[in-house]
């Protein structure tokens, strides 16, 4: 995935309504959460080895991990690409703390800021109510009799 120009992340989750909304798992995003933590053990490994540029290249593929799974629509996602980079982060100033480690500064400054995209997550979710229940939808402007509320 690291090496990969275009990898889709997308669930289709903006196409799901009712239940099937709450109910969907995003089992990809949990294995990404474990992924990031084999890559941190591999970075602390390689650091302890003084074999930089392989430290490096993990940190790297932690860092895409991070913004591939920031890519998704939900909350969920968001939060767990800020986790992977956190990972990363403490992977950094381990790095950064070794003796002989080079200078990370441009490699750092390459990085996208910010990572993670909360506001269309938060957007995205705000209209999960109406999808889960489209009656709410048109609450305010269709007049249903009381008998028809109570059945829908």
């Amino acid at each position: 995935m690291a090496l990969s120009e275009v990898v889709d992340m997308d669930h289709h989750i903006r196409d799901l309504q009712g239940v099937e909304l709450y109910g969907y798992l995003l089992p990809d995003v949990q294995e990404a959460r474990s992924l990031a933590r084999l890559l941190r053990l591999r970075a602390l490994e390689q650091l302890d080895r003084q074999d930089f540029a392989g430290a490096v290249s993990t940190i790297s593929d932690g860092y895409r991990l991070s913004s591939l799974i920031a890519t998704g629509e939900t909350l969920i996602e968001q939060l767990v690409a800020i986790a992977i980079g956190s990972v990363m982060e403490d992977c950094v100033d381990r790095a950064i703390q070794t003796p002989g480690c080079p200078n990370l500064y441009w490699a750092l400054a390459s990085l996208p800021r910010p990572i993670s995209k909360f506001r269309d997550s938060v957007q995205f979710e705000m209209h999960f109510l109406t999808r889960v229940f489209p009656v709410l939808a048109d609450a305010e402007q269709v007049n249903y009799p009381e008998e028809v509320w109570r059945k829908k």
